[in-house]
């Protein structure tokens, strides 16, 4: 099971089309070619158990390091890939007398030295937590190893290294076996020697997720508030020696269900991915928010194309101040990536799943070297959990060409369902609710090799004149409404 599906390596396309009526329909793409592009969609199970990835970073050659938890275990692994995804070794850190627990995303920091610092949290046979400081070079040996205690217990969730050189480690702390849990933030040396720490709370839950530094050589702390009812998104503003200037909550009040990870932009304000209730109770959608050094917000927004939809990773800025943000859709079952611009418009959004399992989860967000992102996760098969690498390009695609289809902004989107996929014979297009329309099948140069007018809720197509590939289908109402996804065919 190691090292499904496939991989691809193409030449990046940016294709603009727009259909023209001039004595009939065609379709235009022009074609700029840019540096070629990894595509990888990939799960692994190194040991036959639970095994969720955490968080990945790619090193100057190119190659990716991950973590990742083994629930089996009570360990972690730490493990290394080729940019086209091949596994090339794997590293498991366990010992019989602790249990590790590794954070996601923001957990593990790629150094100015080229080392990686890893947080996390250690417990031993009295079931009492405390901070690990984890350093390593980018081959798996450690170079530090460093449990820190604070208060009762403690349990850390992201870390950062500052520009002066320095760690900082978030999460959560006890400061007596009887107290709440509060938010905390510790600076240590490079050698994870405490230089101060503190706490911060209101007589709730508080945890930190993400860091982020801040005006005056201060910092910014993402994460949750939470009660017996509700959860926030929850931020506290500190200056350069730790101590509090504000902290705030932000959403929509009592219905919020998510914390947030955040993340600094180049003008200096802060943007907060997370995830809030909807419809009194009926879902979620993603929520994103852009707010001032002071705590104010600029703006707020939220996102939803399913009944479940949820922002779960830091938002990362590109090189022309857009924002991306990625967590899960479809009942919390998709991998999810929006775009939107500076202002909080929406541009673009897609979807992403294992083919070879039926369940996908995003611990993970980050740029790649040649534009494109890498999103780790964890996949539920048949059989178990496995690590998953999801490798896209710059556009967001995860097979070459998925933009010439993808819904622009403002194009009402509808429900539809493919199945079986991948197929070698016959398909299945449902469309709940519509009975109207029509359907085309596009290969990856843009050339349409189907296309059907629809008049029931369900269309069925015969796939025998397809030749093997991965082919992009759309479906469009007669009122302009879309659905559209991804079709592979085997023999």
């Amino acid at each position: 099971m190691m090292g499904t599906n496939t991989i691809r390596t193409h030449s990046m396309v940016a294709v603009k089309w727009r259909n023209l009526v001039i004595a009939g329909l065609a379709i235009l793409i022009s074609v700029e070619t840019t540096i070629a592009q990894y595509y990888f969609n990939k799960t692994f199970d190194f040991a036959q158990g639970i095994e969720l990835g955490g968080s990945s970073r790619q090193l100057q050659d190119c190659t990716f390091i991950s973590i990742g938890s083994d629930q089996g275990k009570g360990g972690f692994w730490i493990f290394k890939n080729e940019a086209n995804g091949d596994l090339i070794w794997t590293k498991l850190y366990s010992d019989t007398n602790y249990i590790f627990y590794i954070g996601n995303g923001p957990s593990m920091v790629q150094l100015a030295s080229g080392n990686l610092m890893l947080a996390g949290s250690i417990v031993d046979t009295s079931g009492i937590s405390d901070i690990l400081i984890l350093k390593i070079k980018p081959n798996g040996d450690t170079i530090l190893f460093k449990i820190i205690e604070f208060g009762y217990e403690s349990i850390a969730k992201g870390c950062m290294e500052s520009d002066d050189g320095f760690f900082l480690v978030t999460g959560a702390t006890k400061i007596n076996s009887n107290s709440d849990w509060q938010a905390f933030l510790i600076k240590s040396d490079s050698s994870g020697n405490v230089i101060w720490q503190n706490s911060y709370g209101n007589g709730m839950i508080e945890v930190g997720f993400t860091i982020s530094e801040a005006e005056e050589k201060g910092f910014l702390i993402c994460g949750q508030r939470a009660s017996a009812n509700t959860a926030m998104p929850y931020v506290v503003r500190t200056d350069s020696l730790g101590n509090l200037k504000w902290q705030n909550v932000y959403g929509t009040g009592d219905k919020d269900n998510s914390g947030c990870m955040g993340q600094r932009m180049s003008d200096g304000n802060h943007v907060l991915s997370s995830a809030i209730d909807y419809n009194d109770g009926m879902g979620l959608e993603g929520y994103a928010a852009k707010i001032n050094d002071s705590g104010s917000v600029i703006w707020e927004k939220s996102f939803g194309i399913s009944l479940n939809d949820a922002f779960t990773t830091t938002p990362i800025q590109g090189s022309n101040g857009e924002i991306f943000f990625c967590g899960l859709s479809s009942g919390l079952a998709l991998a999810w990536i929006m775009k939107i611009t500076a202002d909080g418009d929406s541009v673009w959004s897609r979807q992403y799943s294992n083919p070879l399992n039926f369940f996908n989860n995003v611990h993970n967000f980050t740029r790649s070297s040649d534009g494109g992102f890498l999103i780790t996760g964890y996949a539920l098969g048949p059989q178990s959990w496995d690590v998953w690498l999801l490798k896209l390009d710059s556009l967001g695609c995860d097979t070459p060409g998925c933009q010439f289809l993808s819904r622009g902004s403002g194009v009402p989107h509808i429900p539809a369902y493919l199945f079986p996929n991948p197929a070698s014979d016959n398909i299945q297009l449902e469309f709940p609710g519509e009975t109207s329309g029509f359907v085309e099948i596009f290969d990856l140069t843009g050339l349409c090799v189907f296309q059907e007018n629809v008049y029931s809720p369900h269309i069925r197509i015969n796939l025998s004149h397809f030749m093997p590939g991965i082919y992009i289908w759309r479906f469009t109402t007669d009122d302009g409404q879309q659905a559209t996804g991804k079709l592979s065919v085997v023999r």
